[in-house]
């Protein structure tokens, strides 16, 4: 070690320095808030819960849930107050408004005054969105005698380029269901149609509860996989 009294004293004052660095980055690593991302509950076909742990670490921190389609997420959770304690606590938020049959990254975000924690990546997939019918007639009442268009929408996931046929049972609804249409294919969005001119002169007044009953034989017949009956 030098002699030189005052070479002595800027040594000392330069380890003090430093040691007076150290000490607040410290202080930083062990207030900064703890996120651990949880499994994704109550999954359905648009909707599901995201759940985590949060530790505060004694300083009042907000969290929130990051989520999309790849790890950019690209959409968020409201932020929600996990309060100021020294334990991990239990969060969880809704989401909605999903795609069905598509797999989403989620993560929790931690927030509070001295950092951001962000915890692991982790995904889960929507339901499957099943097999739907929706028919339209125009006009609608359709008068006796008449004739009417019908279009529809084949919703769900797989609705594009399915095959669709329309089927009665005419009054006196004794004669089972037979093709009363061509088949169709649906387009990419699941539209068909449409069928027009249909011969209505059989039905009653009433006609309109032969293409209710139309319609849900038509859904029946997609959702069981059954090939439409022979014309």
């Amino acid at each position: 070690m030098s002699r030189d009294p005052g070479r002595n004293f800027k040594l000392m004052l330069a380890a003090g320095m430093a040691l007076a660095l150290v000490a607040p980055a410290g202080a930083l690593a062990a207030a900064k808030p703890g996120a651990t991302t949880g499994a994704a509950a109550s999954i359905g076909q648009q909707n599901v819960t995201l759940t985590g742990r949060v530790d505060p670490n004694e300083r009042a921190t907000n969290y929130y849930f990051q989520y999309g389609t790849t790890t950019a997420y690209g959409a968020r959770t409201p932020t929600n107050a996990a309060g100021a304690g020294n334990a991990a606590l239990a969060v969880a938020a809704p989401v909605a408004g999903l795609a069905p049959l598509t797999t989403y990254h989620y993560r929790l975000v931690a927030r509070n005054a001295l950092g951001t924690t962000r915890g692991a990546d982790r995904t889960f997939r929507t339901l499957r969105q099943p097999l739907g019918v929706s028919l339209v007639a125009a006009p609608n009442p359709v008068p006796f005698g008449g004739a009417t268009v019908l279009s529809g929408t084949l919703s769900g996931n797989g609705n594009a380029n399915r095959q669709v046929v329309l089927q009665g049972n005419p009054f006196p609804y004794t004669q089972g269901f037979a093709n009363v249409s061509n088949v169709q294919v649906t387009n990419a969005q699941g539209g068909f149609g449409s069928w027009a001119g249909l011969d209505l002169r059989r039905l009653p007044s009433d006609s309109m509860s032969i293409v209710v009953a139309m319609a849900i034989e038509l859904l029946a017949r997609m959702l069981a996989g059954i090939p439409p009956l022979e014309g």
